[in-house]
């Protein structure tokens, strides 16, 4: 199980990728950086601000465990029906 050691919002200023959607986090929007421990490794978590609702979201309705995840497929289908529903191809 892996513990959160720090955590920000910043504004990006290169392109990085969403560990939640694989999608892209543009230059010039807010992102959440966290900084985790895990096994003994020290690794950064980059994700949308939306995609991180969803994932947890997922995680409490799936009754996950602390150390069980929610798949980037899972958070990926997730969007494709809010943006269908938005886009009104629900």
């Amino acid at each position: 199980m892996g513990a959160l050691i720090a955590e920000q919002r910043p504004v990006a200023r290169q392109r990085h990728l969403c560990n939640d959607c694989d999608g892209v986090i543009t230059p010039g929007s807010t992102y959440i950086r966290q900084t985790v421990t895990s096994d003994g490794s020290l690794y950064t978590w980059k994700e949308h601000p939306m995609c991180h609702d969803i994932y947890w979201a997922l995680h409490r309705e799936g009754g996950l465990c602390d150390d069980e995840v929610v798949s980037v497929g899972e958070v990926q289908d997730v969007i494709a029906v809010l943006f269908a529903f938005m886009a009104g191809g629900w």
